[in-house]
């Protein structure tokens, strides 16, 4: 809205034009929700803070991730020597800015005495497993954040198939305020 006030105050004329009229108010969220997440994949320009309408659910999203959310079979299982990383807040669904590795490799609190048994990492993303990492040996070290804090971060690679079959695509049911990004087992989930 400052956007609009601000051409309206520099006395320009802001045009408005309408997509689809006649509709019910559903239908109309549908197609604000897909225009804004449109304009947003291809890095329009919008103003808009808000995502639209229960765009997290039905937005944009790549094949993989459409597919993984209508087939993917629960975790009911969770190895020794893995924790799960939820990257929620460090991805940018679609946007390929950056690769899941890049995200997923630091900066996190992590339980300095469990790192010695962690080698495999799932990244977590929309309540989805989405990768699998094999740490390196010795591919744990210490990372300060912006504030000085110590945290963790790794070294590793794609795991082997066998081991990202267990685990890709899976998805994760989660306790309703769970905000913890690190998981060591499925309860803590």
């Amino acid at each position: 809205m400052d956007i609009i006030r601000e051409i309206i105050g520099e006395k320009f004329q802001v045009d408005a034009i309408i997509i689809r009229h006649g509709i019910d108010e559903a239908t109309a969220l549908a197609i604000e929700t897909a225009l804004i997440d449109f304009a947003g994949r291809f890095d329009v320009g919008l103003t808009n803070i808000a995502l639209g309408h229960n765009s997290s659910m039905f937005g944009v999203m790549t094949i993989d991730e459409v597919h993984r959310k209508y087939t993917a079979e629960p975790l009911t299982n969770l190895g020794d020597g893995c924790v799960i990383i939820n990257i929620n807040k460090t991805y940018k669904q679609a946007k390929g800015t950056k690769s899941i590795y890049e995200v997923t490799k630091q900066s996190w609190v992590i339980n300095k005495a469990r790192i010695p048994g962690l080698k495999y990492v799932l990244s977590e993303y929309g309540r989805f497993i989405v990768e699998v990492f094999e740490v390196d040996e010795d591919g744990w070290y210490q990372v300060k954040d912006h504030n000085g804090k110590t945290r963790w971060g790794f070294n590793g690679k794609q795991a082997p198939a066998h081991i990202r079959n267990l685990y890709l695509n899976r998805s994760i049911v989660k306790k309703r305020g769970a905000a913890n990004p690190i998981s060591y087992n499925l309860s803590s989930l």
